[in-house]
């Protein structure tokens, strides 16, 4: 996330173009997509023209984050443990995306966990 807030001048002209924020970008090989970008002003909506950023307040840029590769039931366990570690991936993502897996030890595959 970005956040710039307007400090010792009145008012500042910006243009902000953002990319991904109606379309995320789409996984690949039965990935998921990833999270669409979000850009606000004063927790609204930011305008698409020009605008005046005013003494106070504030922009809040939240990037977009990619999509991702191969259906993540089939990912490994050790994977997935990994990426959560590292911060690519939240535990939420992980249950609710069903990228928590567990191993079955009949077949060798994962599968997802229950919520």
């Amino acid at each position: 996330m970005l956040r710039l807030v307007c400090h010792g001048v009145d008012e500042v002209r910006l243009s902000v173009r953002t990319d991904k924020t109606r379309f995320p970008a789409p996984g690949i090989a039965g990935g998921s997509p990833g999270a669409a970008g979000e850009a606000t002003l004063d927790g609204k909506p930011m305008p698409l023209d020009p605008f005046l950023l005013r003494a106070g307040s504030e922009l809040e840029l939240r990037l977009p984050g990619g999509g991702g590769v191969g259906r993540p039931v089939d990912r490994e366990p050790e994977a997935l443990a990994r990426d959560i570690a590292l911060g690519y991936v939240s535990p939420e993502a992980a249950r609710t995306g069903c990228g928590a897996t567990r191993r079955v030890p009949e077949t060798g595959r994962s599968e997802c966990m229950e919520h």
